[in-house]
């Protein structure tokens, strides 16, 4: 069997070199902070003197820097034998996603604003409400998508255009044009508009749905890093039954207790739809499908 990577990851502000938070696939890795301090050092200085520092590999180890904003920098290291053009571009997206996720989280103003001691002090306490949201993305946690590894969204086939009718009124209902089913961090259902999210954006709503508590509904803040860093929206979940859940991406209006004086009235005619759905071994291409001649068969 392929050994399988373990990723750490750090975080430094850009000017002063202070750490912010770190992610440990090993704890025993805490004696070595030390050590990832003297390679922010390293980044730092090679940058006073004009010179960009991306990756190094030492042994079983591979490094690589990314700063973000002029304001934060993120060492990725990954623990592995494994040496492939392939994983290096996975790795730089996956330090793309971990920034991201502070986007997503916080906002663009709130990373921008790294500049004064008070308000780093008080985002070292507000990122650990990242940190599951990060060890998804690194490959810790039950649940595994595919999308954090081939840039695309998890998608599932489901045969009910009856589901696809229930959503596109609950939503305009709702005076949103964004929304859709997810069974399980993939996505079965969506409205039009949904799509019209970038890729890391709705890969970035998937797993941070997986990252969280689970409930009969909920009601999160978050910034699109691409549609709007800076502006607010809010991600609206109910649990139509268990694993399957209808989302909503909106803005002040409607409340949730008016959101949810709706959530019978439009969902509860689809019960049996929802139902096959959950019931069915749920994979992402149907026996429909034509395969490429080439192929010879999909891995799961």
């Amino acid at each position: 069997m392929q050994e399988r990577s373990e990723y750490n990851l750090f975080c430094f502000t850009k000017e002063g070199g202070i750490p912010l938070f770190s992610r440990l696939a090993d704890q025993s890795m805490q004696a070595e902070l030390s050590y990832f301090g003297v390679l922010n050092g390293i980044q730092i200085f090679n940058e006073n003197h004009d010179v960009e520092t991306i990756a190094c590999e030492k042994g079983n180890y591979r490094i690589r820097w990314k700063s973000y904003l002029n304001r934060i920098t993120m060492i990725l290291c990954a623990k592995s034998n494994i040496k492939s053009i392939n994983l290096i571009q996975y790795e730089e997206r996956l330090l793309d996603l971990c920034f991201n996720s502070l986007i997503l989280l916080f906002g663009q103003g709130e990373i921008e604003g790294l500049k004064s001691g008070a308000n780093i002090e008080v985002f070292k306490k507000d990122v650990k409400l990242a940190f599951n949201l990060f060890d998804i993305l690194l490959g810790r946690g039950s649940y595994h998508l595919l999308s954090s590894v081939c840039n695309a969204v998890d998608v599932g086939y489901c045969d009910s255009s009856i589901l696809q009718d229930h959503l596109n009124a609950w939503a305009e209902g709702a005076k949103s044009p964004y929304g859709s089913i997810i069974l399980k961090g993939c996505t079965i259902v969506t409205t039009d508009k949904w799509w019209k999210l970038s890729t890391l954006e709705l890969t970035l709503i998937n797993h941070f749905l997986l990252s969280s508590p689970a409930s009969h509904c909920r009601d999160f803040p978050i910034f699109l890093p691409h549609s709007s860093p800076t502006v607010p929206h809010r991600l609206v979940t109910f649990e139509l039954l268990k694993d399957i859940e209808v989302c909503l991406i909106c803005g002040p209006s409607p409340s949730l207790l008016e959101l949810q004086s709706m959530v019978e009235r439009f969902w509860r005619a689809v019960y049996k739809p929802l139902r096959s759905c959950c019931l069915k071994e749920f994979i992402p291409i149907t026996e429909k499908c034509a395969s490429e001649r080439n192929i010879m068969g999909y891995l799961f």
